[in-house]
C-alpha cells in the first residue's frame, strides 16, 4: 500500500520493487481523524485489542534484502479472547500452512509433511501479562503519535517506539482508531532502512466469531505430535525440576528484556527448556538442550546466523548444553547474552557483588530463580541498601511494578548513583 510521494515507507534495501508490489495490493493514503487520546490511552487500548476483538482479514509479511524480497501472505482470523488460525496462502512453500493459538497451546500443520505439532503457548492472553506488557513498553520505549493513514481501508493513528536506551531499532505501529487493533507494523534499521513490515491487506470486524471458525481442521491421516512435557514456569528452579537438568539463567539480557516464562519440549528424544524474554514490543527465544553422551562435543563457539524477517540466531554448545537464542535486534547483544550463560561469568561476578553489599546480596540467588539480570539485580541492591529496605521487599517491589527506576524516585534514590553502581559491577568480558 502507498502514500503520498513524499511520505513513502523507508524501502531503501529495496526500491521501486517492493514499492510497486505493494501498490498492486492497495492504496494506502493519508488520513484524517479527529482529536487522539493520550499516549498512555492508546497504549491501553493497544495491548488489550488482541483478546478484545473480533478481527478477520489477510496479511502480508515482507522482507527486503539486498537481493531479493520475502513476502508471506495469509488468511487470519482472531476471536475475542485470544484464540486466531492463521492459514498460508503464498508463497507455494507456505500454501496450506495452519498456524492456530487457542491461548493455552500452539499448532502448526504443514500439510507437506502431513504432521500437527503441538506445543504450550508461551504468550498466554491474560489480564496479568497484559499488565505486564503494558509496564514494559512504557519503561523501555519512547512512544510519540506520529499522525494517521488509511490502511485496508481503515483509519489508523501512527505511534513509534524508539528504545530508550541501547538499541537503534524504531519500531513502527499502525492502529485502527476504532479499536486499537495493530493493521501495520514496521521494523527499521539506525539509518531508516526496512528491516522488516507486516500488515493486513483487508481487515474486517464482525461482531461474533464462531469457536469452529478458528478451529483447525487437518486431515484423518495426519500425525499429531505434543512436544510439550512440562505447564508453564515462572521460576527457573521449578522449570529446571521439570526438565530433568539444571537450566541455565542468562546474566545479561539486551537492554530492556526480561524472563517472562519457561516450559519444557521435546526434541528429537531429548527435554529442551524453551526461554520467553520481552521488552514489551519484541520477544526472544532461548532453547536449551542437554548432551547427555561422552561422544557429543563438550563446547563449541558461538554461531551467529541469519533467520527470516529480521531475526537473528546465535547457537553455541558450553559444558554439554546446546543453546539457541532467536530474536531481532544486535547480534552482539544476543551473543553477550549467550556468553553470559557460562558459570565461571557468574562465579566472578557474585564474588564482586558480594564484595561490595555484603548483607545485602544474601537474595541474590532468589532474584537470579525469576530470571533477573546482573543490572537489575545490582539496581535493586543498590535500592535496598541506600533506602534501607530489606532486600526481599525490594525484590516484591520490583516483580510487581518491573521498573526500579519508579522505586529509586518513589524512595528518594538517586538515579545516577544506581547506574554508576550497574556500570561499576559490569560483567567483565
Amino acid at each position: 500500500m502507498i502514500q503520498e510521494p513524499s511520505r513513502l515507507p523507508l524501502l531503501r534495501r529495496q526500491g521501486p520493487p517492493l514499492v510497486s508490489l505493494l501498490v498492486a495490493l492497495a492504496l494506502r493514503l493519508p488520513a484524517t481523524a479527529g482529536a487522539a487520546p493520550s499516549i498512555d490511552a492508546l497504549l491501553q487500548q493497544y495491548v488489550t485489542a488482541d483478546t478484545r476483538v473480533h478481527a478477520r482479514g489477510t496479511t502480508l509479511t515482507v522482507q527486503p534484502t539486498a537481493t531479493v524480497v520475502r513476502t508471506t501472505t495469509r488468511r487470519v482470523v482472531r476471536r475475542a479472547g485470544g484464540r486466531s488460525l492463521a492459514v498460508g496462502l503464498l508463497p507455494e512453500s507456505n500454501k496450506g500452512v495452519i498456524l492456530a493459538d487457542d491461548g493455552a497451546w500452539t499448532i502448526r500443520y504443514d500439510p507437506r509433511e502431513a504432521i500437527v505439532r503441538k506445543k504450550r503457548c508461551l504468550d498466554p492472553p491474560t489480564r496479568v501479562f497484559e499488565e505486564r506488557r503494558l509496564r514494559l513498553l512504557k519503561r523501555n520505549y519512547k512512544v510519540t503519535l506520529d499522525g494517521t493513514e488509511t490502511v485496508a481501508g481503515r483509519t489508523c493513528r501512527i505511534l513509534t517506539f524508539r528504545p530508550k536506551e541501547g538499541r537503534d531499532r524504531i519500531t513502527r505501529v499502525w492502529l485502527d482508531v476504532r479499536n486499537g487493533f495493530e493493521l501495520r507494523r514496521d521494523e527499521l534499521d539506525a539509518n531508516g532502512s526496512t528491516i522488516t513490515m507486516s500488515l493486513y491487506t483487508s481487515i474486517d470486524y464482525p461482531s461474533t466469531i464462531s469457536l469452529a471458525e478458528v478451529t483447525p481442521r487437518f486431515p484423518r491421516s495426519a500425525r499429531i505430535e505434543s512436544i510439550s512435557r512440562s505447564g508453564l514456569h515462572a521460576d527457573f528452579t521449578s522449570l529446571s525440576r521439570s526438565a530433568g537438568f539444571e537450566v541455565k539463567r542468562p546474566l545479561t539480557l539486551p537492554a530492556g528484556y526480561e524472563f517472562i516464562i519457561g516450559t519444557v519440549a521435546g526434541i528429537s528424544g531429548r527435554n529442551s527448556a524453551f526461554l520467553r524474554y520481552t521488552d514489551g514490543l519484541s520477544d526472544l527465544t532461548m532453547i536449551q538442550t542437554p548432551y547427555a553422551t561422552r561422544g557429543d562435543q563438550p563446547s563449541r563457539g558461538v554461531r551467529v546466523l541469519p533467520r527470516p524477517y529480521g531475526e537473528t540466531e546465535v547457537d553455541c554448545i558450553l559444558d554439554r548444553m546446546q543453546v539457541v537464542l532467536v530474536g531481532g535486534g544486535d547480534a552482539r547483544d544476543l551473543v553477550a547474552t549467550v556468553e553470559s550463560l557460562h558459570g565461571s561469568v557468574e562465579d566472578a561476578w557474585r564474588r564482586d557483588v558480594n564484595a561490595v553489599f555484603h548483607d545485602h546480596a544474601q537474595n541474590i540467588s532468589a532474584m537470579r530463580d525469576r530470571g533477573l539480570s546482573s543490572a537489575v539485580i545490582v539496581a535493586l541492591l543498590t535500592l535496598s541498601a541506600q533506602s534501607g529496605r530489606s532486600t526481599s521487599a525490594v525484590l516484591r517491589s520490583y516483580l510487581k511494578e518491573r521498573c526500579w527506576r519508579d522505586l529509586a524516585r518513589r524512595w528518594r534514590v538517586p538515579e545516577a548513583m544506581v547506574e554508576r553502581r550497574i556500570r561499576s559491577l559490569a560483567i567483565r568480558g
